[in-house]
C-alpha cells in the first residue's frame, strides 16, 4: 500500500514539474538574453579635427600649483574627445528608446551597485559626461587641495539652479539626490571658469557613455523598431569679456550640444550602429 501512494505521489509531481517547464511566457514576462537584442557601434570622427580651444588657468593664479601641477598655465579643451588611434570618440551619450519616446518594455533594471560620482581632479571635472537614475544620489568628490564651488543648472549654464554648493576640503564627499530628468550642467564658480560636466538624469537604464575608442554596447534589449540618439557636448568655446583686474576671460560660453538621431531595427542577437562626426557635425 505505502509502494503505490509513494509511486502515485512521484507520478503527479512529475506530471506539475513538466507543465512548468512547457508553460509558456506570460504577457509582460521579461524574455530570456537569449531572446534579447545587443547594440554595439562606434563614434568615429572622419576628417580633419578642428583645432582645439586653449584655456588660460593663470586666471586664478593661487590655485594654479594644484590645478596644473606648475607645468601650464594654458590647457587644450577636452569638450571633444577624440582617440589618436582609432579615431573614435569618447563622451558621446546613446540612448535608446521607443518611437513614441519610451522605455522598451519589458524593461531591463538598472545596475543595482552602480554609484555615479562626479569629481575634481586637477581642476577638471571627471568624467566629463556621466549618467544617473532619476531619484538616485549623485556622489560629489573632490580630489584637489583648493577651493572648488559646484553649481548644476538644469539643461544650460545659466538656467535654474539645482544646487551650488562649496567644496573646499581635499577628498571631501557629498551627496545630492538627482530628481528631475534631463541633463544637468556642472561649473566652478570657485575661480575655475573652465570647469564643465554633464550629468543625464534618466527614468531608463538604456543608456550608454562612449569609451575612449568610441565604442559603446547596450544589452537586454526586446526586439523592436527604436530611435536611438548620440549626443556630443559640442565643441567650439567663446571667451567672455577680460576681467578688468587680470586682464583674462571672465566667462566662457560654449556651442549647442550636436544630436544625432537613428531608427534601428533591434533583433535577437547582435545588433551594429556606426555614426561618424566631422567638422561640421554628425554626418548623414
Amino acid at each position: 500500500m505505502r509502494l503505490a501512494l509513494f509511486v502515485l505521489f512521484s507520478l503527479v509531481l512529475l506530471g506539475v514539474t513538466r507543465a512548468q517547464d512547457t508553460a509558456p511566457a506570460r504577457m509582460g514576462e521579461i524574455k530570456a538574453p537569449a531572446d534579447m537584442g545587443v547594440l554595439t557601434g562606434t563614434v568615429k570622427f572622419e576628417g580633419e579635427a578642428p583645432e582645439a580651444f586653449h584655456f588660460d588657468l593663470g586666471a586664478c593664479k593661487s590655485d594654479t600649483p594644484v590645478c596644473t601641477g606648475g607645468k601650464e598655465t594654458m590647457r587644450a579643451s577636452k569638450r571633444l574627445r577624440i582617440d589618436e588611434t582609432s579615431r573614435g570618440v569618447g563622451s558621446v551619450v546613446v540612448r535608446l528608446e521607443t518611437l513614441e519616446g519610451k522605455a522598451p518594455a519589458p524593461s531591463k533594471p538598472f545596475p543595482a551597485k552602480r554609484r555615479p560620482t562626479l569629481d575634481q581632479v586637477a581642476c577638471e571635472f571627471a568624467p566629463f559626461v556621466e549618467w544617473v537614475e532619476a531619484g538616485q544620489s549623485l556622489r560629489l568628490k573632490s580630489s584637489d587641495s583648493v577651493m572648488h564651488n559646484v553649481h548644476a543648472y538644469k539643461n544650460r549654464t545659466g538656467g535654474e539652479t539645482l544646487f551650488n554648493v562649496a567644496m573646499p576640503r581635499k577628498d571631501q564627499i557629498l551627496t545630492k539626490r538627482m530628481e528631475d530628468p534631463g541633463v544637468a550642467v556642472f561649473g566652478c564658480d570657485a575661480g575655475h571658469l573652465w570647469m564643465a560636466a554633464y550629468v543625464f538624469v534618466v527614468e531608463s537604464p538604456y543608456i550608454e557613455i562612449t569609451a575612449h575608442d568610441g565604442a559603446f554596447r547596450m544589452d537586454e534589449i526586446p526586439p523592436g523598431t527604436y530611435k536611438v540618439s548620440f549626443w556630443q557636448a559640442g565643441w567650439q568655446v567663446t571667451p567672455g569679456p577680460a576681467n578688468a583686474a587680470t586682464g583674462k576671460p571672465s566667462s566662457y560660453a560654449y556651442s549647442e550640444p550636436l544630436v544625432q538621431v537613428q531608427t534601428v531595427e533591434v533583433k535577437a542577437g547582435d545588433n551594429k550602429c556606426d555614426v561618424a562626426l566631422t567638422k561640421e557635425g554628425w554626418k548623414k
